[in-house]
């Protein structure tokens, strides 16, 4: 059963913006837990999120770095072995508890390089496999040798480069 870790967005507006996402990858990859990684004044909307299995408090004050305590709760995060993570602030230091875990394939947008400027769930519905627009699967290449990934994730590169990603059906799992 694959797991994902979702670093979930900031406000709570965008939190309900993605929620498609969480339903999506609800849909195609049935019996997938997903956890997410959410600031405690958004956490109460996401656990009331029926795609949501469990929310992890991240203690971070807007706009604080504090990179030590980023370390500390991705090593404590560690041991849950989430196969991906799917970051959706466009920010670096959302994606530095993922990198500190060692899930082993993050996703997400870099500020200015996604399909969309602005957050919202037809820029994160990409991150699904499924274009808003058409319903279709966006290009996307297979992760980096050394993540380990399984085959049924595909994922277009680090999340330094990532402009989307495409979950494929568990059967492999």
């Amino acid at each position: 059963m694959p797991k994902i870790l979702i670093v979930a967005p900031n406000w709570i507006g965008d939190a309900l913006l993605a929620q498609p996402l969480f339903a999506r990858l609800r849909k195609k990859l049935p019996g997938i837990v997903i956890d997410a990684l959410a600031p405690g004044w958004t956490a109460p909307v996401l656990r009331r999120m029926p795609e949501i299995n469990e929310v992890i408090d991240a203690p971070f004050d807007h706009g604080e770095l504090a990179l030590g305590a980023r370390w500390r709760l991705g090593r404590s995060v560690r041991s849950r072995r989430y196969d991906a993570a799917i970051v959706l602030p466009n920010t670096f230091k959302s994606a530095l508890v993922p990198f500190f875990a060692g899930i082993p394939l993050r996703v997400g947008f870099v500020a200015g390089i996604s399909p969309r400027s602005r957050a919202g769930s037809p820029r994160w519905a990409t991150l699904s496999g499924c274009s808003a627009r058409r319903g279709t699967a966006p290009s996307a290449r297979r992760s980096p040798p050394r993540a380990k990934a399984p085959r049924s994730i595909c994922a277009a590169g680090p999340i330094s480069r990532a402009r989307s990603t495409c979950f494929r059906s568990p059967k492999s799992w």
